[in-house]
């Protein structure tokens, strides 16, 4: 503090904090010794001490990420075109959840990868990006290693958390959570994802969180959570049986409608879990949820394609084969297949 003193007014650069987070009090002591410093700080969360002012810090535009990635890939002598890759590319920078270190790693790929390629092989696995630069620390070397340190420090209860949290598709309320992750201590292991920059959470009448696909596919590797996947088929399931989709006409069916309607990945991802774990019934209910969104938001082809796969199962009750025939009628009307509609 005193050293900083003496140099009057300064400007003070902290970068990545986060392995010394603990001893950010030290901060405090060298802004009260050093009234004429100002301290910009970089981390993952917040330092909590007093003075701070926290500005977030969110992943890059589309079209800056995209930027980035091309300059990137023809420094790196890309044997490809860029521009004639725009497509491509803006599909994998959204895949690498525009993150910049992300897409540095991704950029060395290119020399032997195309942004279709490296897309399609990241939403199953990360070990692609192994190509850091020789003199970058270990842990920007591959984006494994880079999220490995950065879930290194989590309690044990926010590890198993973000392992259950990742078995979501498009995000979860605090509800399905409990549904799925079980109710016990879950807030406090949310609250330290949110904390860390792991999870985020939106602002609106009832929060909703998200992961970033990076993240959702380490954990999902790193981490299988198979109890926690069957619960979420299960919860998801649960929203198209005959009372749940009843209760979408009785009052308060304006928000649960709404709720639907955000969580029509899960709903896809719960149908396909029944079909490939031999629960047909389960799968149709998830089907008729979703298809009862896709009448109002289209597009009607996917409820067409959902429909089949579940009408192609085996041992599903006729009930529920003939509410999904009638979604599927209805889906086969839209897209204008009338002699498939009235064959159904």
């Amino acid at each position: 503090g005193a050293t900083l003193a003496r140099r009057g007014p300064l400007l003070l650069l902290l970068d990545n904090v986060d392995p010394v987070v603990d001893h950010a009090h030290l901060i405090s002591r060298w802004l009260h010794d050093a009234p004429e410093t100002r301290i910009i700080a970089t981390s993952r969360e917040r330092l909590r001490v007093e003075g701070e002012v926290v500005v977030p810090v969110g992943p890059m535009a589309t079209a800056d990420a995209a930027a980035l990635f091309a300059a990137r890939a023809r420094l790196a002598a890309a044997p490809w075109d860029v521009d004639h890759w725009a497509g491509a590319i803006d599909r994998l920078v959204h895949q690498l959840d525009r993150m910049p270190l992300a897409i540095e790693l991704a950029a060395a790929r290119s020399t032997t990868l195309d942004p279709s390629v490296l897309a399609d092989q990241l939403a199953h696995h990360l070990d692609v990006l192994d190509a850091g630069r020789r003199d970058a620390p270990p842990r920007h070397r591959t984006l494994r290693s880079t999220l490995a340190w950065s879930v290194e420090h989590l309690s044990p209860r926010a590890r198993d958390a973000l392992a259950a949290m990742a078995v979501f598709h498009g995000g979860f309320i605090l509800d399905a959570a409990r549904q799925v992750a079980g109710p016990y201590g879950l807030e406090g292991a949310l609250h330290e994802l949110v904390e860390k920059s792991l999870v985020q959470q939106s602002r609106g009448q009832q929060a909703r969180y998200t992961m970033y696909r990076t993240v959702q596919t380490y954990a999902r590797t790193t981490w299988p959570a198979p109890d926690a996947a069957r619960r979420h088929a299960e919860h998801f399931g649960a929203l198209g049986s005959s009372e749940a989709m009843a209760s979408l006409r009785a009052p308060g069916g304006l928000a649960r409608a709404e709720r639907l309607r955000n969580d029509r990945g899960n709903l896809r991802a719960a149908m396909t879990w029944g079909l490939e774990h031999g629960h047909p019934d389960l799968a149709a209910r998830a089907c008729i949820a979703l298809c009862s969104v896709l009448r109002e938001t289209g597009p009607a082809q996917d409820a067409v394609d959902a429909c089949s796969r579940v009408l192609d199962a085996k041992n599903l009750d006729p009930s529920l084969a003939l509410r999904v025939e009638l979604y599927a009628a209805d889906a086969y009307f839209q897209v204008g297949r009338a002699a498939d509609a009235l064959a159904v």
